[in-house]
């Protein structure tokens, strides 16, 4: 089976180039911090011998704050990274702030023939791996005619 990643027309994509060329037309520089961007993490999907495996990239957020499930044949991972607060009160001045923060939701049509019965996951490092076997593909059987 193979992923492919499909790059097409995007009317957010294009909101946000058109606010990048804004804010270098009005001299905010390269990006401006008010920027429509929302945090998505990244994911790769690959086969693994007989297993499906997703990788996310979710660093910064507590384990306890990643939600993984499967349903109708999708496998969803959602979760919050939470904005870092220091006890007694923020008195930071930001010159700039470029980390994202938020709620976020992937899914993903699953091909046939996961078993979604013996999903397993595992976070570490800031990476999380969602690993789902594969049935064995069953063989075409040809049947004689009698």
């Amino acid at each position: 089976m193979a992923i492919r990643r499909r790059r097409g027309w995007s009317p957010l994509g294009n909101l946000l180039d058109l606010d990048k060329q804004l804010s270098q037309m009005f001299g905010e520089g390269e990006e401006s911090s008010t920027s429509m961007t929302t945090w998505s993490p990244r994911v790769d999907v690959y086969e693994s011998g007989d297993d499906l495996v997703f990788e996310c990239e979710a660093p910064g957020v507590n384990k306890d704050d990643i939600d993984v499930s499967v349903e109708n044949n999708r496998l969803t991972i959602s979760g919050e990274r939470r904005e870092e607060k220091e006890a007694g009160g923020d008195d930071r001045d930001y010159y700039r702030t470029e980390r994202l923060y938020g709620r976020f939701q992937r899914s993903f049509a699953l091909p046939e023939g996961v078993d979604a019965s013996d999903i397993s996951a595992q976070y570490d490092d800031g990476v999380l791996k969602v690993t789902l076997p594969q049935a064995a593909q069953a063989e075409k059987q040809t049947i004689e005619i009698e």
